[in-house]
C-alpha cells in the first residue's frame, strides 16, 4: 500500500503483485475513511489466490494482521509471510514497483480530478503489465515472461498415454526378478518328498494359479 495526495485528497493505491513475473494481479484506489482490506477482499483477488498453494508476503502494517484479513488467506489456504521487524527490503519488490509508479506516472502530471486521476492509473497498470520490460523478466514485459512460462508448463506436463508408458516400462523393469523369483519357488516344490507334496498340494496348485494369472498379466504388458 502506497498514499498519493492530490487536489487536497490522500488516496491509497494498494497492489498485489506477482513475485515470479512482477505482473500487477490487482490493484485499486480507497479514501481515508475506506477500509483497505476491500481491496484485497476483491473477487479478483480471491480467485488469483485460489489457483495454488502460495506465499501472500507484506510489510507488518495493522491492515495486514487483521482478523478480516487473515481470516480470508486461511479459507484460501494461502501462507502469510510478512517482513522483518525494521527490514524494507524484506518488501522490496513492491518498494520498487510503487518507486516506478510514482516516477513514471504520478509525479509527472496534475490531475484535475479523481476520475483523472484513476483512469491514468488504470492506464499505467495496463502498460505495466504489457508493454513496459523488465531487468527481472530479461527484459520482457510481465505479460511475456507469464506466456513463456505456461508454454514451458504445457511442453513439460506428462501427457495421460505418458503415464501408460511409465507403467508398461516398470512392469518391464520387474518382469525377469519375478519370472526369477517363481522359477526358484517351482524348483523347491518340485523338489521336495512326496509325503510332503501330497500335504501341501492343494495350497501349492492355488499358488501356482495366482503365479501362472500374474505371468499373463505381465506378458500382456511386456
Amino acid at each position: 500500500v502506497t498514499c498519493f495526495r492530490t487536489n487536497g485528497k490522500n488516496h491509497y493505491i494498494c497492489v498485489v503483485l506477482d513475485l515470479f513475473s512482477r505482473m500487477v494481479i490487482s490493484y485499486g484506489v480507497v479514501g481515508e475513511t475506506a477500509p483497505i482490506n476491500q481491496t484485497y477482499l476483491s473477487g479478483r483477488v480471491k480467485s488469483s489466490l485460489s489457483i495454488a498453494s502460495i506465499d501472500f508476503h507484506t510489510d507488518r502494517g495493522s491492515n495486514f494482521r487483521s482478523e478480516t484479513f487473515c481470516n480470508l488467506l486461511q479459507q484460501l489456504g494461502v501462507t502469510q509471510s510478512f517482513s522483518k521487524a525494521s527490514t524494507p527490503y524484506d518488501n522490496s519488490v513492491i518498494e520498487s514497483f510503487f518507486s516506478s509508479l510514482k516516477r513514471e506516472e504520478l509525479y509527472r502530471k496534475k490531475y484535475r480530478s479523481e476520475k483523472e486521476f484513476r483512469t491514468a492509473l488504470d492506464d499505467y497498470m495496463d502498460f505495466y503489465n504489457a508493454d513496459r520490460p523488465h531487468a527481472h523478466n530479461k527484459y520482457r514485459t510481465p505479460q511475456q515472461a507469464e506466456a513463456i512460462f505456461k508454454v514451458i508448463m504445457r511442453i513439460s506436463a506428462p501427457k495421460e498415454s505418458d503415464k501408460w508408458v511409465h507403467v508398461v516400462k516398470l512392469f518391464r523393469f520387474f518382469f525377469p526378478i519375478l519370472a526369477f523369483f517363481i522359477s526358484v519357488s517351482d524348483y523347491r516344490f518340485h523338489n521336495r518328498s512326496p509325503k510332503t507334496r501330497i500335504n501341501k498340494g492343494k495350497n501349492e496348485k492355488t499358488i501356482e494359479i495366482i503365479k501362472k494369472a500374474f505371468l499373463f498379466i505381465l506378458y500382456l504388458y511386456n
